[in-house]
């Protein structure tokens, strides 16, 4: 069972980024916390291993949760990934835009939860950064075959967006 982190003394909230830290603990991963709003994460998925960053935003009560993973396309195959794909997933997506991040070769989704006065409980943090990792493993596949097998845009959405049933 998953043990809480204890609360604030002066407001008996608990904070969101320590909340991220004891779910760091609890579920093995990788973190750094980089200061007392804001932490990175290392999680390993099925594709690859995922970063993720979670800030507490000081002035906009938002939490802000970036994940990561490198996909370093060759140039020739950037244009359908940037431009096409990628245009297309947002289109399809309710929330969060995946961006890439030319300078460090890395695809990038973003999404906010905005915590209106009062801090983000356990469970929507763990669920924001569930979400988060949940999709990254759902695109993964496209952008990689599109990147680097060569793979049609529309083939590769169709395999991303399709729901599979049962296991082989």
């Amino acid at each position: 069972m998953l043990v809480a982190p204890k609360a604030a003394p002066e407001s008996g909230a608990i904070d969101p980024i320590d909340i991220v830290e004891t779910l760091a603990e609890h579920y093995k991963w990788k973190f750094d916390r980089l200061d007392d709003k804001q932490i990175a994460l290392e999680i390993k998925g099925v594709w690859s291993t995922y970063s993720v960053t979670v800030a507490d935003g000081p002035t906009d009560q938002n939490l802000r949760v970036v994940a990561t993973f490198e996909l370093k396309p060759p140039t020739k195959r950037r244009q359908s990934l940037l431009l096409e794909l990628q245009n297309r997933v947002n289109d399809m997506m309710w929330f969060g835009p995946f961006t890439w991040w030319e300078t460090s070769g890395r695809i990038t989704w973003k999404t906010a939860y905005r915590q209106e006065g009062s801090p983000a409980k356990q469970q929507q943090v763990d669920k924001m950064i569930a979400d988060a990792v949940i999709l990254l493993e759902r695109f993964y596949p496209a952008m990689y075959g599109v990147c680097w097998a060569g793979q049609d845009v529309d083939t590769a959405l169709k395999m991303a967006f399709d729901e599979a049933y049962g296991r082989a």
